[in-house]
């Protein structure tokens, strides 16, 4: 009797351990170099953003291989009496992994080439396989349009609101991060919440940093962020978009202070700081997702 339990469940662990091992998630490192030529009329620096992800993109394509997803659709038109039929075939490719963290500096060379401006990047990073579907998470950064409505983009003018609306299908947890050459500063959880995430409810959609989207009751809560340039050129930096339906750690950061046109700033931390601060919460959770955006201030 004994002998016939204990087997059951030696053959029950074997198989768990088969099926941790089939799922098991790939890591390695890889360093690549990949040339972008330049569209007109794109600045070096969002430029250099493009190149690095392209280069990052190739070197996980590279490693674990692309998903290519592809729709047909017919449109029929009718003009003047005469109908005609038009046959789109749409297609989208994903890589099977995520970059985790990058080692060492990105090195640009820019350069011309028969009157054409080329931006060859060469990156050194950790890389993972993704080996389930990923929570399919709605993040969308906005700005204030005619009459109050709220409108998408990823380009701000100098003085312009950021809001971002947000959706899961599951709950779990979220912080924002905005990230410039330096620093990294906490968008959300709001400066009066110390817990370093916010929890979010499943199928809620949420407008952060809009106090008019809570009830009056909490509007003393939200922070509400103006995208300013503090020189004379556009800039350019990143929205990192952080969920997981597990907790996770805070990072440490402190009380931010204010800038030069006297505006409060949120907390923040160096980007090396934060950069080891979501690698470890990543390696440690594969449910985390980060959706990273680049943004672009003009003057």
């Amino acid at each position: 009797m004994y002998l016939s339990v204990n087997r059951r469940l030696l053959l029950m662990t074997f198989a768990l351990m088969l099926v941790c091992n089939l799922y098991a998630q790939r890591t390695t490192t890889v360093e690549t170099t990949y040339t972008y030529y330049v569209p007109g009329g794109q600045s070096i620096d969002a430029a250099k953003q493009s190149a690095l992800q392209y280069a990052q993109c190739e070197a996980i394509a590279k490693e674990f291989g692309t998903l290519v997803n592809q729709s047909n659709t017919m449109v029929v038109k009718n003009k003047d009496g005469k109908s005609s039929e038009d046959f789109y075939s749409l297609s989208s490719t994903d890589v099977k992994g995520e970059w985790l963290e990058t080692r060492g500096e990105p090195k640009y060379q820019i350069e011309y080439k028969d009157n054409e401006l080329v931006i060859t990047v060469t990156v050194k990073g950790v890389i993972r396989e993704i080996v389930s579907a990923s929570i399919d998470i709605k993040a969308t950064l906005m700005r204030e349009g005619q009459g109050g409505r709220k409108v998408a983009t990823t380009d701000f003018n100098n003085g312009e609101d950021l809001f971002l609306q947000f959706t899961s299908p599951v709950e779990g947890y979220l912080a924002v991060y905005l990230l410039d050459k330096d620093n990294a500063y906490c968008l959300l959880p709001y400066m009066r919440d110390g817990s370093g995430k916010v929890k979010v409810k499943a199928g809620k959609q949420y407008l952060f940093f809009s106090p008019q989207a809570v009830p009056q009751a909490e509007r003393a809560m939200v922070d509400e962020y103006t995208m300013t340039c503090s020189g004379d050129e556009d800039e350019f930096n990143k929205v990192y978009i952080i969920f997981s339906p597990n907790m996770f750690t805070k990072a440490s950061d402190a009380e931010g202070g204010s800038n030069d046109h006297g505006l409060t700033l949120p907390r923040q931390l160096s980007f090396k700081d934060f950069n080891t601060w979501l690698t470890k919460n990543r390696r440690r959770d594969k449910n985390m997702m980060v959706v990273m955006e680049n943004i672009t201030i003009k003057k």
